[in-house]
């Protein structure tokens, strides 16, 4: 993997992005379009998105002759104004931004659970041996919006005593926050398990801690599917599709060969090809599926959403007005 290459190219912002049609075609008429454009927060393809490239997209063009393609944007915020501007047809966003955009009154919604982990762990210098060498050092994330940043901020409150006895760097791709670290520009990053795994590889970097490793993280809604409510409400046979595609894809992905699943992947120019090899991905998807990442039915139960909600709330990356007491207002289950 070429870190220095800076790679937000592959993404999009949400004001240029060609549609290559969505699940409401461009003459109003409803129906499939040529392509299921999937809304994802930034240029690094982590391993969650197995589930849609390659398990989705196969079911997409076996059954429809479509593909999956990945419209990439940069943070949660945009993902979800991309999905409300027709620039996604769906899309993948943390549970903050869900509850976040709700609050302000963008009309999206949940149509089905995905992650139910938060999977970034936590790589540092060679300087950083401890926690208490991090107290005041800056770490990387992705957005405030992202769930990069609700286990960073979770683990630095566990740790430290304090979500803010750290300063926070908002920065884009994982490739792009392990180079700061690299060159010495970032202590800390939160990065996809498997790039962290690459960068021990390198020995440049170090993993200090995984959110699984704390209770706090553990067993609740960290990544939600969502899609407007418009199209909820007027597209509902094209979303059941997409909804059967996905909890297919989810459950699968726990039994697919992890070989083939990996080279497949590969496949797509979107996934970085690491320079020691595919073990980092084999470890990834190995913790993965041991600490069930994705949702196999879909479901988001209300315990999920109200664990989920505490940690927001202890770490101020929701407010208390904005809480959700039911998890239908936020999550319609018509298509489980």
């Amino acid at each position: 993997m070429d870190r220095r290459q800076f790679i937000a190219g592959v993404g999009a912002t949400t004001a240029g992005i060609a549609l290559g049609g969505c699940i409401g075609d461009s003459s109003g008429d409803g129906g499939m379009g040529d392509s299921y454009q999937i809304g994802v927060n930034g240029p690094t393809a982590p391993v969650w998105e197995y589930a849609a490239f390659p398990l989705f997209d196969d079911r997409a063009q076996e059954e429809h002759d479509m593909e999956a393609e990945r419209t990439a944007f940069m943070g949660f915020s945009d993902v979800v104004a991309g999905a409300v501007s027709d620039e996604a047809d769906f899309c993948y966003i943390s549970l903050q931004a869900l509850i976040n955009s709700r609050a302000e009154g963008i009309p999206i919604k949940a149509f089905l659970g995905n992650g139910n982990e938060y999977v970034f762990p936590l790589a540092v210098t060679d300087e950083i041996e401890s926690w208490d060498d991090l107290e005041g050092q800056t770490i990387g994330i992705q957005d405030t919006s992202a769930v990069s940043y609700a286990s960073t901020v979770a683990m630095v409150n566990e740790e430290l005593g304090d979500p803010e006895a750290v300063e926070y760097s908002t920065m884009a791709g994982t490739e792009n926050r392990l180079a700061a670290i690299e060159s010495g520009e970032l202590d800390a990053a939160a990065v996809t398990s498997s790039a962290g795994f690459a960068a021990e590889e390198e020995g440049f970097a170090s993993i200090l801690a995984f959110p699984w490793e704390y209770e706090v993280t553990n067993d609740q809604t960290a990544l939600v599917w969502a899609t407007t409510e418009e199209k909820i409400e007027n597209e509902s046979e094209d979303l059941q599709e997409v909804a059967d595609f996905i909890v297919e894809a989810q459950q699968a992905v726990y039994e697919e060969d992890a070989d083939d699943l990996i080279s497949r992947s590969q496949e797509y120019d979107f996934y970085p090809s690491f320079d020691v090899g595919t073990e980092p991905w084999e470890q990834s998807l190995e913790l993965a599926r041991e600490y069930e990442l994705w949702a196999q039915d879909g479901n988001i139960e209300q315990e999920e959403m109200d664990r989920a909600q505490d940690l927001l709330l202890d770490t101020g990356l929701i407010e208390e007005e904005n809480a959700v007491d039911d998890v239908g207002d936020i999550f319609t289950d018509e298509f489980l």
